[in-house]
């Protein structure tokens, strides 16, 4: 059997030279200007250069993995955290608050704004975060998703929010560059 590792790939309007690629990784936070790094990426190789759009959902306002990854106390600047229902994300972690439609929509179009600055700096693909616990993983999970409205329910309603989430984002994000969305496959 042939390899098709060393092969180009068309996704989208984007074709990659090969199939060899980092998978996109939470860096929980950054100083540098991503302006500055696309740039200095494009002065020395042509590689494509993608980003990960995601909301932490259920998961927000804990310290950062190398820290213990624990939520945050009222004394370090814990936040209310929001997701599809009021369903912890483990034991030992707050209740978040259910979004409303007006938090739906102001994070749908904080996803597209995001969008519009990852196109400005010259991204070339970028990846929806819908796995791992985060907040559109929360809608399509059962488990996490126990609204009583139009995005709960069937797997139809389930991919409800995230499927506008990414309709918004297309709606902004040229078509000659690829776009994804990164799913849990047990959900």
């Amino acid at each position: 059997m042939t390899s098709h590792l060393f092969s180009p790939i068309t996704i989208g309007g984007l074709t990659l030279a090969n199939r060899i690629a980092v998978s996109p990784m939470c860096q929980y936070s950054a100083v540098e200007a991503l302006e500055r790094i696309v740039a200095t990426c494009r002065r020395w190789h042509n590689s494509r250069l993608g980003l990960q759009f995601a909301h932490a959902g259920r998961k927000a306002s804990v310290h950062v993995p190398w820290q213990g990854a624990k939520p945050l106390s009222a004394t370090e600047g814990a936040w209310q955290g929001v997701a599809a229902s009021p369903i912890a994300f483990d034991h030992d972690w707050p209740t978040p608050q259910a979004l409303d439609a007006e938090g739906l929509a102001r994070i749908r179009d904080a996803f597209a704004v995001a969008a519009r600055r990852a196109d400005r700096l010259g991204f070339d693909l970028a990846e929806l975060q819908g796995a791992h616990g985060y907040l559109l993983h929360g809608f399509l999970s059962p488990a996490a998703n126990r609204r009583d409205d139009r995005y709960c329910g069937s797997s139809e309603n389930r991919m409800r929010f995230p499927l506008e989430v990414a309709a918004a984002v297309r709606a902004v994000w040229p078509s000659t560059k690829a776009l994804g969305m990164r799913i849990t496959g047990f959900d």
